[in-house]
């Protein structure tokens, strides 16, 4: 019994200072480094040392001095004017609730830099246990952590009303184009790749009919097109000798209005309908003087003064004919996004991994700020940890006729892979602005030319506006990743991009 008690009374002090238990408690460091030592005091052996920020447990306090505890460290004592004890959240009683998010991280702690246990998906139903703060932990399945909670609602979902019913013609349906041009589409949804498009009087054979989408064939192509562009009367037949194109009066200088041609090889035309002879052809960027309008074609003038007419479904309208960024619409594209984390990298510096959907947004969001401050118009293909679909992201170009796509991305390779890359599709539509962004790139960052390069990559390949993918550098090579970390460098890149853009448009 009296060796008991001793024992006992060796535990209550440490170096001669009496400490006492501590029911665990949550801590943060806050200073900017602090020293946790073998013994509680500071003649004590440094065993290692803790980060402003960083979490432990405190185990046992005494005299000024806490015992701590950290993962995969040993335990040790520090200075207890140095750490900040968190409150414990405030209990509370389990309640259903249902995620807000289009996707939503469950993560091991109550940090944004803690393990994902896994993604929950929008309307997903869960179980809070304890709320503090901005933070919840929850239950999901066999998953018990913590979500942001201003992802969460207690309002049920409502269920999605069902589909109609297709309705399938009993025999194929002759029908005719409408509109000055209509989306064949692959599937019935405005946000589905376009298969080709059908100008007006275009003769179709719709097959069934669902709601306002039909499905039709023209030539070797079926899809999708709105219905309330086709009408079954079929358009007058055109006379035998076509009139003389119209004489449309030039607008006053104050009133003048450009349009821009959206595609390549365009015919130019005598007058307005595919019936008049070919004087020119164009390609996408080219822009010229509106002079009139005419039953779905334009009547433009060339370079050399002539008048032509091209088809309204071909050009984009009021296009600004000036220099510069002012006016412009620039789509920027954060690659990957949602539960695609793109390629990952491990910072030394920061020990821990780094995705790169993470780096392209934080870019993207930079680069912005410099266009804006331009005068240009910034469309983003996501403002949130989202994953559109790459077709999405064409998509959103094609909806805003945006003057220059610019899509960004950091490479992976080996871990000796380095430097960066500006990737085009069309020589004639991205390759000027590819070059003009990798040259201020290389300037920027110092780091190797790979140079420009033309890549089959589907959000410049399908995109009919001038559009390039960047490679900021890869994040497999450590040293470089730690470089590309600094905010130096990323307030460099969004500057070069910003420039590039800049001169292209010059």
């Amino acid at each position: 019994m009296l060796i008991s008690c001793i024992v006992f009374a060796n535990l209550l002090f440490v170096n001669g200072t009496q400490s006492q238990a501590a029911g665990l408690q949550n801590a943060k460091v806050t200073a900017s480094i602090l020293n946790v030592r073998s013994t509680p005091t500071t003649k004590a052996t440094i065993l290692w040392k803790l980060s402003k920020g960083q979490q432990v447990q405190i185990t046992q306090t005494g005299n000024g001095w806490s015992k701590i505890r950290y993962p995969n460290k040993k335990d040790g004592w520090v200075n207890s004017s140095y750490i900040s004890v968190i409150n414990q959240p405030a209990a509370v009683s389990s309640k259903t609730l249902y995620v807000t998010a289009t996707s939503l991280n469950l993560r091991k702690a109550a940090s944004v830099n803690s393990t994902s246990l896994t993604l929950l998906k929008k309307n997903a139903k869960v179980t809070e246990l304890s709320r503090s703060g901005s933070w919840s932990k929850i239950k999901y399945s066999s998953y018990t952590g913590y979500v942001s909670n201003k992802y969460l609602t207690a309002k049920a979902p409502v269920s999605a009303p069902k589909k109609p019913a297709a309705v399938v013609a009993a025999k194929p349906k002759t029908l005719y184009v409408s509109a000055s041009s209509l989306n064949l589409r692959k599937a019935a949804t405005v946000n589905s790749a376009s298969l080709t498009i059908l100008s007006k009087n275009t003769k179709v054979s719709e097959s069934s009919r669902s709601g306002s989408w039909s499905k039709i064939t023209y030539k070797s192509y079926t899809g999708y097109v709105s219905n309330k562009y086709l009408t079954s009367t079929a358009p007058a037949p055109a006379a035998a000798k076509p009139a003389p194109a119209p004489s449309v009066p030039a607008k006053p200088a104050s009133s003048v209005e450009y349009v821009k041609i959206i595609t390549n090889d365009v015919n130019l035309r005598s007058g307005p309908g595919e019936k008049y002879s070919i004087l020119d052809k164009a390609d996408t960027g080219e822009k010229f003087r509106k002079l009139g309008s005419s039953s779905g074609w334009i009547q433009i003038e060339l370079p050399d003064k002539r008048k032509a007419w091209v088809a309204d479904w071909l050009i984009t309208y009021n296009v600004s004919n000036t220099r510069g960024l002012k006016g412009k619409t620039i789509v920027l594209d954060a690659g990957h996004g949602g539960t695609d984390s793109g390629a990952v990298g491990y910072s030394p510096s920061l020990k821990k991994a780094i995705m790169e959907k993470d780096l392209t947004f934080k870019m993207v969001q930079k680069t912005a700020i410099h266009l804006r401050n331009a005068g240009a118009n910034v469309i983003l293909t996501r403002s949130t940890d989202v994953k559109p679909s790459l077709q999405a992201r064409v998509d959103i170009a094609e909806k805003y006729r945006a003057d220059a796509f610019v899509s960004v991305h950091y490479n992976s390779g080996s871990a000796s892979s380095t430097g960066v890359e500006t990737f085009y599709y069309s020589q004639s539509k991205d390759k000027r602005l590819a070059d003009c962004i990798q040259k201020e790139m290389v300037k920027a960052s110092a780091l190797r030319d790979r140079g420009v390069k033309k890549g089959d990559l589907h959000v410049i390949r399908e995109n009919s506006r001038p559009a390039v993918l960047l490679e900021l550098g890869f994040i497999s090579n450590k040293a470089e990743l730690d470089k590309i970390l600094a905010d130096s460098f990323q307030d460099a890149m969004s500057l070069a991009i910003y420039n590039g853009l800049k001169t292209y448009f010059n």
